[in-house]
């Protein structure tokens, strides 16, 4: 029996048990439930497999099935704003979920100690406001009209500002495609393709590095000495581990690594979500925990880049090309002379790819962050201009690049060279 649609104007009460909490016998990790508006509140998952879950609220997409389990079908999107309930050992009862969804806003007693999201989540949904008039144009999208672009903080300290992409922004479209739509991010490097699944995904994401020598086996997993005696014991690798947990695997510089490494996706990435593990013969096929997501990043130039494999590109539909936003490194505090000679070499290289001809170099974010930084160590600014002289990968480019930093900071010495002792 398939549920009948749920939009996120109903009323819904979603609950998880937290972290590595133990439940009793017959005890599910999570329930959700829905105020249906012709039948009432409707059961339409307890959860007893893999903790972490995350469950969409738009469209009919769970099939409820005899028992209290469920399976996932395809969701047609997943909503990052939609808020659970999260306790500690025991979680509400099927009867009081059902008080939250009938009643008035629940109380901390019954809840526990709860954030505002969450009350928020819970409480009666406020009446719809009246739909515009057919004839109003719909606004322009711009940075003015998409909302999330707040910094988001990293592990490490940094900050990943979100930049707008279609009506939304980077960070949000990566977290609303996760499980749903593997994802490509593309661009040159230093970029920031990493710090952006690091903003979107947090700890629940795992990066590989690709480059030549990457093998099935670091992937999927293998056979290792035992640390307390003798014996083997199997090593999962990153891409088992995230099937598993539900994670998130960010394969980074894709194209680096060998085509016949990155052939093992074609199994977890396809609609079975499977991986078949050579070395476990005797054990049963791995299936993808829900959550589980892949994202690639690359570079499609330069060299040990090998070209990607049609069918890799099909399981891959969501591409976002990364590229560098000059203001926004303006606003990290960048020299404005930097600042604008990236952009003149940008502008240089667009008119280029306009008449037909070969693009040009334009310095990436990564190189004026770094030039910047030796400007406020006190090096100078012979070394910071040099510093992004010598980024140019390319000898045809570096003569554009010279005349383009003499405009901007005036006749200059050129590459850092020793000089004969006096």
């Amino acid at each position: 029996m398939t549920t009948p649609a749920m939009t996120t104007s109903l009323p819904v009460a979603w609950w998880r048990r937290k972290g590595a909490a133990t439940r009793g016998k017959d005890e599910p990790e999570a329930m959700l439930l829905w105020q249906d508006p012709d039948s009432g509140p409707q059961l339409v998952a307890a959860h007893r497999g893999q903790a972490g879950l995350t469950l969409s609220a738009d469209a009919a997409l769970l099939t409820k099935e005899a028992g209290a389990a469920f399976t996932e079908a395809a969701p047609t999107r997943v909503y990052s704003d939609v808020t659970y309930l999260q306790v500690d050992q025991s979680g509400p009862t099927y009867d009081q979920l059902l008080e939250l969804l009938q009643g008035p806003a629940p109380s901390a007693a019954l809840l526990g100690d709860l954030g505002d999201s969450a009350r928020e989540a819970l409480a009666p949904p406020a009446p719809a406001e009246p739909a515009p008039a057919a004839s109003s144009p719909r606004p322009a999208v711009g940075a003015s009209t998409v909302v999330g672009l707040d910094p988001v903080p990293l592990p490490d300290g940094r900050v990943y500002r979100p930049r707008p992409v279609a009506d939304t922004t980077d960070v949000q479209l990566l977290r609303q495609a996760r499980g749903l739509l593997f994802t490509r991010l593309v661009g040159l490097s230093g970029n920031g393709k990493t710090m952006l699944a690091e903003a979107a995904f947090g700890d629940d994401l795992i990066v590989v590095e690709g480059h030549g020598d990457l093998t099935v086996d670091d992937l999927v997993g293998k056979w290792v000495p035992r640390e307390d005696g003798p014996g083997y014991r199997f090593a999962y690798g990153p891409l088992a581990v995230a099937m598993q947990q539900g994670k998130v695997l960010l394969i980074d510089d894709m194209t680096r690594a060998p085509s016949d490494t990155i052939n093992v996706l074609m199994g977890p990435a396809d609609d079975r979500r499977m991986l078949v593990i050579d070395a476990l013969p005797d054990e049963p096929v791995l299936r993808a925990a829900d959550g589980f997501h892949l994202i690639a990043t690359y570079n499609q130039t330069g060299v040990g880049v090998r070209p990607v494999d049609e069918a890799i590109l099909r399981r891959f539909p969501l591409q976002i090309e990364v590229t560098t936003d000059y203001g926004l490194v303006a606003a990290l505090g960048v020299d404005p002379r930097l600042v604008q000679v990236g952009r003149r070499l940008a502008d240089r290289s667009a008119a280029a790819v306009q008449a037909g001809r070969r693009p040009g170099w334009a310095p990436q974010t990564d190189h004026l962050l770094k030039s910047q930084k030796a400007l406020e160590m006190g090096l100078g600014e012979q070394v910071a201009v040099s510093m992004l002289l010598a980024a140019c990968p390319t000898p045809q480019h570096q003569p554009e690049v010279r005349e383009v930093l003499a405009e901007v900071f005036g006749p200059f010495a050129g590459p850092l060279t020793q000089q004969e002792l006096p």
